[in-house]
C-alpha cells in the first residue's frame, strides 16, 4: 500500500533538527571562553549530559525531536560572541543523554530541566526551545510561575496540542500519528532520508543534509516513537495561559512540519505577553537555516 507522506501528516513532513559542527566563539579580546562539560542523574536513572559555556545573562537552549543538544551550536556560538553564558543540555534518550527507568511523559521531561536547573544553579534566565522542546520550556516556566525563567523564546513551537479533537481543530488525527508510527516501524532510515530536505533551506548543501540524516538516525526508534507521541499527545493550552514571561514565538511561514496557523499563530493567542515574529520564506531549522538572524532576536528579547 503507499501511502502518501505530506498526506499523512504534513506537520512532520521534516526533522524535527540538525547540527552544523562549529567551534566556540571567541570573546571580544579573542580569548576562547571556558566551557564545562557535566553530567547529572536524574531520579530515575537518566544520565543527562549538559554542556555550560561563557558568561554572562544566562540562555538555557533545548533541543527538539530526535536530535541532540549540537542543534544549537551556530547560535550559542554567536551568542557566546556577544556576551551570554549558554546552557544546552541532550534531552533523555538524545545525544549522549540516556533513557532512565520511568515511562515516557511530558512532565518527565519537565523534570529533567529542572535536575538541569538545580545542577548548573540557575536563577535568572531565558529559555530558548526549538518546536518539541518548546512543550518542556512552557511547562516549566507555568510550573515555576515565571520565578525562574525571566524571557521565552519559541523557536518554530508544537504547541499548544496537535492532535483533531470535536473542540480542537489541528491538522493531525489519531489514525494519521498512527499511520505514522507504522511507517516509522517499517523503515525509519527511509522516512528520515524522505523527510529531511524539508526541515532546511532550498539552498542548503547535500552534506548538511546527510548530516542531519545521520544525527537523527543516532535516536534509538524506540526513542523517536515516545518522544513524537508525547511532542503530538500533550495539551499544552493550559500551560500556555498559565504563563507570565514575556514570550517572543518565532515561526518560519515555509514550515512544513509545525503550522503558521494551528501552532505558532494559536500559542501566541493563548500567552498573555507574547509576540508573534514570522520569518518569510523559513522553514521548520530556523537554528541553522536562520542562525544570525535568530540569535540576533534572542539576544534582542533577552
Amino acid at each position: 500500500m503507499t501511502i502518501n507522506r505530506r498526506q499523512i501528516l504534513a506537520r512532520y513532513g521534516a526533522l524535527g533538527g540538525l547540527t552544523l559542527a562549529t567551534a566556540g566563539a571567541a570573546s571580544a579580546d579573542g580569548v576562547q571562553p571556558a566551557g564545562q562539560t557535566a553530567t547529572v542523574r536524574t531520579a530515575d536513572g537518566a544520565q543527562l549530559r549538559i554542556r555550560d559555556i561563557g558568561q554572562g545573562h544566562t540562555i538555557v537552549l533545548i533541543h527538539s525531536w530526535a536530535l541532540s543538544q549540537v542543534l544549537w551550536d551556530p547560535v550559542v556560538a554567536l551568542l557566546l560572541a556577544r556576551g551570554y553564558r549558554c546552557v544546552t543540555y541532550d534531552m533523555r534518550g538524545h545525544g549522549h543523554s540516556t533513557e532512565g527507568f520511568s515511562s515516557w511523559t511530558a512532565d518527565i521531561l519537565v523534570d529533567d530541566l529542572a535536575r538541569v536547573w538545580k545542577h548548573r544553579e540557575l536563577a535568572d534566565a531565558t529559555i530558548v526551545a526549538h518546536s518539541m522542546g518548546c512543550g518542556t520550556a512552557c511547562r516549566f516556566a507555568g510550573r515555576t510561575s515565571g520565578r525562574h525563567a525571566l524571557r521565552l523564546v519559541l523557536v518554530s513551537p508544537t504547541t499548544p496540542y496537535n492532535i483533531r479533537t470535536a473542540d480542537h481543530e489541528s491538522r493531525v488525527s489519531h489514525a494519521a500519528l498512527e499511520a505514522l508510527h507504522a511507517l516509522w516501524i517499517a523503515d525509519f532510515p527511509q522516512w528520515v532520508t524522505e523527510n529531511a530536505p524539508a526541515f532546511f533551506s532550498p539552498d542548503t548543501s547535500a552534506a548538511r543534509v546527510q548530516w542531519g540524516i545521520n544525527l537523527c538516525l543516532q535516536t534509538p526508534l524506540t526513542v523517536a516513537l515516545a518522544a513524537n507521541r508525547i511532542d503530538m499527545e500533550t495539551d499544552y493550552r493550559n500551560d500556555l495561559r498559565r504563563l507570565s514571561a514575556p514570550t517572543l514565538i518565532v515561526h518560519g511561514d515555509a514550515d512544513v512540519s509545525a503550522s503558521l496557523v494551528h501552532n505558532a499563530q494559536a500559542t501566541a493567542a493563548l500567552v498573555a505577553q507574547s509576540k508573534l515574529k514570522i520569518y518569510a520564506g523559513a522553514p521548520h531549522g530556523l537554528p541553522l537555516t536562520h542562525a544570525l538572524e535568530l540569535a540576533n532576536d534572542i539576544a534582542d528579547w533577552c
